[in-house]
């Protein structure tokens, strides 16, 4: 499982992760089921 989704494993269901491509900043909203218990 990827570190950020472990971190965020408690925290609201929708987040928004600012990347950088190339100069550009664009967010993208991400709505993710947190039922992430017991998986690894």
């Amino acid at each position: 499982m990827d570190d950020w989704r472990r971190d965020y494993a408690n925290e609201p269901v929708r987040l928004s992760i600012t990347a950088r491509s190339k100069g550009s900043e664009w967010i993208v909203p991400l709505e993710v089921p947190v039922t992430i218990e017991g998986t690894s």
